[in-house]
């Protein structure tokens, strides 16, 4: 009996170091493939690094004096302008009938000698939809009061209304094109 004793605890401790054995190697397995992965994983970043895939390539913005374009305005600003005397002429741009009249614009624009500067309001435009109407009112003297009816040319000296010119012909004998 005592060799029957001494064999099972000889199995019994042949289990137990066969299960230790097992824990250690899947022990050691899991170490190597933790590892394998963190060089792996610290290799990708090398490469990637190195083709430029974390390069940022900011560039810095320059700075530069800023343009303002003062041909189109809006119909709220037609009697405030930096000038003492300026033509405005308004009209819808975006409709076929006023090709003419951007025309007439440019043309002024171009011409040479002594000229008065000449701005844009684009009735188009949502803002500058305030000041259209069926009747026009060529005394306004505010923007509050001015009524468009149709393609208009004013004059405006030190912040009034000076002229106020109604068609296409008649602005172009004001611009004198």
């Amino acid at each position: 009996m005592a060799n029957r004793e001494i064999r099972r605890k000889q199995k019994i401790d042949n289990i137990v170091n066969e299960v230790e054995e097992i824990k250690l190697r899947d022990s050691i397995i899991i170490i190597f493939v933790i590892g394998l992965v963190v060089i792996i994983a610290y290799g990708l970043t090398l490469l990637a690094r190195h083709v430029g895939l974390f390069d940022i390539r900011y560039i810095k913005p320059e700075v530069s004096s800023a343009t303002i374009n003062y041909e189109n305005i809006l119909a709220g600003t037609i009697f405030s302008r930096e000038e003492n005397e300026y033509y405005v002429m308004i009209g819808n741009f975006e409709s076929n009938e006023s090709v003419y009249l951007g025309s007439l614009g440019q043309l002024y624009k171009n011409k040479s000698g002594d000229k008065l500067p000449i701005y844009a309001v684009d009735l188009s435009e949502g803002l500058n939809k305030m000041i259209i109407s069926d009747s026009s009112n060529s005394s306004a003297q505010t923007v509050s009061d001015l009524k468009i009816n149709g393609h208009t040319l004013i004059k405006v000296s030190g912040g009034r209304n000076v002229k106020y010119i109604e068609g296409d012909e008649n602005i172009k004998i004001e611009l004198g094109i």
